[in-house]
């Protein structure tokens, strides 16, 4: 048993060390890749990387843990950690409006802000979900609002802007790419709006335990969360009145769609783009390839120090 662990534990720590992001000891529990695909005790995983099996890889400093030779990473993580909670208070004043377009249903935090482990240049990948039948309309809204305020990434302008490279609808709350990154974006994604909704996005993701059997749906809102209250709520029940002409969402899907079909990033090899009625999907160069390459090259690199 305890071999089987400590595989997962110095897996797990691998992994994490290609997002540089060394972990401590309950994050090792929390975030734990184990093939067996059975939940193990917090209790199991601290007597585990305290034996020789994981010691001969990891080492560890202020609390984290790390592969051998790697050190630095608790300086980089401490200071991007600080630096990710200034990002995420400009993030939350920002979904204090979101909040307020017409279809919107919640707002995510993920990527690199949501793991606090952004660069002062890093962006914020946001994740959207949209009421279903309207989510051409409720992309360009929220697209034009975030252009008012500056804060939409575009172009060279990357830093502390808004990022949206996902949306999807009440109706298609299940994530394509179930893959090991995938279930690692998803497990640290941070809900800013529309808790209800979040645990619906979790229900739906329990795929996520394939690759990581601690995942369990979140039963309270996390204190980031921003609540809706009846300003926001009329205001949108207002403008989706207003603008839930069939004509409309048809002819901004036309129009949309032709954009995006015109972009040179959606023909880029490898690329992950999908516009349909479900969901707007924007990777032109998905990460998760290039980290998994990363990982197999860690992990070789480990079985050659066996």
């Amino acid at each position: 048993m305890n071999k089987g662990i400590s595989k997962s534990i110095v897996t797990t720590i691998a992994y994490y060390d290609v997002l540089d992001y060394p972990l401590t000891s309950f994050e090792i529990w929390k975030y734990l890749l184990n093939e067996s695909l059975q939940p193990v005790s917090m209790e199991a995983v601290k007597k585990v990387l305290e034996t020789e099996s994981v010691r001969r890889y990891v080492s560890h400093s202020h609390g984290m843990y790390f592969l051998s030779g790697r050190r630095m990473l608790v300086k980089r993580r401490l200071r991007r950690g600080k630096l990710s909670i200034a990002k995420q208070k400009g993030v939350h004043n920002l979904v204090f409006w979101l909040r307020f377009v017409p279809f919107i249903r919640m707002v995510a935090l993920t990527g690199s802000l949501a793991m606090k482990n952004s660069e002062t240049s890093g962006d914020w990948d946001l994740l959207i979900v949209l009421r279903s039948g309207h989510i051409w309309t409720g992309r360009a809204l929220l697209t034009g609002l975030l252009q008012i305020f500056g804060k939409r990434r575009h172009g060279e302008d990357v830093a502390d802007r808004a990022c949206l490279n996902y949306w999807i609808t009440t109706d298609s709350l299940e994530i394509i790419t179930k893959d090991l990154f995938s279930s690692n974006e998803y497990f640290f994604i941070t809900p800013l709006f529309g808790f209800t909704e979040f645990q619906k996005f979790q229900e739906k993701n329990q795929w996520i335990r394939r690759f990581r059997p601690q995942f369990q749906v979140v039963r309270s809102a996390h204190l980031f969360c921003m609540k809706d209250f009846w300003l926001p709520k009329l205001t949108r029940d207002i403008g989706e009145i207003l603008l839930s002409d069939r004509a409309l969402e048809r002819k901004l899907s036309v129009l949309q769609k032709k954009k995006i079909a015109a972009n040179p990033k959606t023909k880029l090899t490898g690329s992950l783009i999908e516009a349909t009625d479900k969901a707007l999907i924007f990777l032109p160069k998905p990460q998760g390839p290039k980290v998994f390459e990363k990982f197999k090259q860690r992990l070789s690199d480990l079985e050659a120090l066996a």
